[in-house]
C-alpha cells in the first residue's frame, strides 16, 4: 500500500528557498557536423540517382532509353 505525503510540513513553491539561477543552455541539442551529414547524404540520396540516370543515358546507351530500362529491370531482380 502507498504512504501518504505528509502536506503540512512540504514546502511549497512560494516557501522554498530560491536558487541561484544558472546560466541557461542555449547550444543546439545536435552538432553542426552532424546537420552538415544529414544534409549532405540528404542532397546525395537525390541528385546522385537522377544525375546517373542522365549520364548513362547520354554516354552509355547513346539516348536508347529501351536498352536502358532493360538494364535497370534486369538489376533490380537480382
Amino acid at each position: 500500500m502507498a504512504t501518504r505525503r505528509i502536506i503540512a510540513t512540504e514546502k511549497t513553491i512560494l516557501d522554498r528557498d530560491d536558487t541561484v539561477e544558472e546560466k541557461s543552455n542555449i547550444s543546439p541539442a545536435v552538432p553542426n557536423d552532424v546537420i552538415f551529414k544529414l544534409v549532405a547524404f540528404t542532397l546525395a540520396m537525390i541528385v546522385i540517382p537522377i544525375g546517373s540516370y542522365f549520364v548513362t543515358v547520354a554516354t552509355i546507351f547513346k539516348g536508347t532509353r529501351f536498352y536502358f530500362l532493360a538494364f535497370c529491370y534486369e538489376g533490380g531482380s537480382i
